[in-house]
């Protein structure tokens, strides 16, 4: 039988072990727990941002990228990572401004036509989308303007079958009265859909005499 030792310097020792192991998973999911994108993607987006409000610090441009929605960086680290490494790779250069002694970053002087390139390529990109919504919310209103005017040229049908069977009752028990109703021709039974216009004619008319 395996002997347990509980001595309490023993168990001391477990639990610094425990305790250090414990630190270090919880360090290397801080760290490496969510792997960072250095490619092409936040470089030209950082480059773009850049572009629009150069120079500017580090800070400066972190609180530009900080109020995008679509900001592709997880922190100022991140950011400050991808535009080292852009220096490196001679997309951006940094300057130290006299005035103040703060580093200012820029997109370097070979590469800007590029850059000017990607954010016009944006620019059309957008101009493009803006032009489908506006195709689309013109469609959808066509569409439901179309909607409502079968919608009314139904419902116009539904009330003139439903006035035509009421005047076949009014005139099988009361023909005097369906004689009397404006709408009806006495002289060939036909009903006429358009009285209401007719009689508003008249009394415009009537009124505009007196």
């Amino acid at each position: 039988m395996t002997r347990i030792n509980r001595h309490p310097r023993h168990l001391a020792n477990i639990a610094a072990i425990f305790t250090e192991t414990h630190k270090r998973e919880a360090w290397k999911k801080t760290t490496h727990g969510i792997p960072r994108d250095f490619g092409e993607l936040p470089r030209h987006y950082a480059l773009k941002m850049l572009y629009a409000n150069q120079p500017c610090t580090m800070h400066a441009l972190w609180d530009v990228l900080s109020e995008r929605d679509d900001c592709p960086f997880d922190s100022l680290r991140h950011a400050r990572h991808v535009l080292r490494l852009a220096r490196e790779q001679n997309w951006v250069q940094v300057e130290k401004n006299l005035a103040n002694g703060e580093w200012v970053y820029s997109i370097h002087r070979a590469r800007l036509p590029a850059v000017r390139d990607m954010v016009q390529a944006d620019a059309e990109v957008e101009r493009q989308a803006a032009i489908a919504r506006r195709e689309n919310a013109g469609a959808e209103a066509h569409a439901v303007e179309t909607q409502q005017y079968e919608s009314r040229t139904a419902n116009i049908n539904h009330m003139q079958q439903e006035l035509i069977s009421q005047v076949v009752k009014i005139k099988e028990f009361d023909p005097d009265l369906l004689h009397s109703l404006p709408f009806y021709n006495p002289k060939d039974g036909s009903i006429d859909f358009l009285w209401y216009e007719k009689a508003a004619a008249q009394q415009d008319a009537t009124q505009s005499s007196n």
